[in-house]
C-alpha cells in the first residue's frame, strides 16, 4: 500500500524497518548524497568508507570504496556480503578508520 501511494505522487518508498518507511523523491538516495558530499570535499567518492544497516543504504555502499554493514544489518542487506563491522560505535569506527588509513 505504501509503495503504491508513494508512486502515485511521484515518490518512492523505502522500507527501513518492519514498520518504518522513508518516502523520498525518485532520484534521492544515499549514493548520490555521498558522491555530492565527496565532490564538495574534494575527495573522489571511491576514497570513502560507508557503514549501513538497511536497504536504503545500498546505493551508498555500492559507490563508496570501503563498504561495511553493521553486524545486525537487515537480512536483505546482509545477502550482499559486505564486510561486517560491529554494532558497537567505537569498534565500528576503529574498523572503518583502519580500512581507510
Amino acid at each position: 500500500i505504501v509503495d503504491g501511494a508513494a508512486a502515485a505522487i511521484g515518490l518512492k518508498a523505502l522500507r527501513t524497518a518492519p514498520h518504518s518507511y522513508e518516502i523520498v523523491p525518485p532520484l534521492a538516495d544515499k549514493g548520490r548524497a555521498l558522491k555530492i558530499t565527496a565532490k564538495r570535499l574534494g575527495v573522489h567518492f571511491r576514497m570513502t568508507a560507508a557503514v549501513g544497516d538497511s536497504m536504503n543504504d545500498l546505493p551508498m555502499l555500492a559507490v563508496c570504496g570501503l563498504p561495511y554493514a553493521v553486524s545486525d544489518a537487515s537480512c536483505e542487506l546482509a545477502r550482499f556480503g559486505f564486510a561486517v563491522a560491529g554494532s558497537d560505535l567505537p569498534e565500528l569506527f576503529g574498523k572503518v578508520s583502519r580500512g581507510v588509513l
